[in-house]
């Protein structure tokens, strides 16, 4: 039977700089929570910070309404620059992008009012995709986000 350190052997602990496994920090209990991750106040499940924006609106409260290709597509612009690598989250925004056109799907309404609101607060080929993909416009808002792909990889 393995250990739960098993498969976190290459996690450091951000106290001591040591690997987990080696890591004396979890005994005092102030720096780490139970589950050995350093406790920063964020609530990564309820309110995780690169799903929420200066709009204030969550992204969920948009791709709830939406089908799941075009939500995904949405997705992956609203939380670009927030998390892990912005042109891998641009790539999958192309591909759900693409799925979302075959698909023929429709944003409502709801949701794209909300688009609307939070893209005010983007600039340039994100802006622009947001704002085609509340217009349906799945090929344009593929475009554009190529076009910030060649750019982020040209810097």
């Amino acid at each position: 039977m393995s250990s739960l350190w098993d498969c976190e052997k290459d996690w450091v602990c951000s106290g001591c700089n040591k690997p987990v496994r080696d890591c004396l920090c979890l005994l005092d209990g102030e720096n780490f929570t139970e589950q050995g991750r350093k406790d920063d106040g964020v609530d990564m499940v309820n309110e995780p910070p690169h799903y929420k924006d200066d709009s204030g609106i969550e992204y969920i409260e948009v791709t709830r309404h939406m089908q799941f290709c075009g939500g995904s597509c949405f997705k992956y612009l609203y939380r670009c620059g927030k998390k892990h690598d912005d042109i891998e989250d641009l790539k999958k925004a192309v591909k759900y992008a693409d799925w979302a056109w075959e698909n023929e799907e429709v944003v409502l309404i709801k949701p794209m009012r909300l688009i609307e609101k939070i893209a005010v607060h983007r600039e340039g080929n994100i802006k622009q995709a947001m704002l085609y993909i509340a217009e349906d416009f799945w090929a344009e808002a593929k475009r554009v986000i190529e076009a910030e792909i060649a750019r982020l990889e040209s810097e």
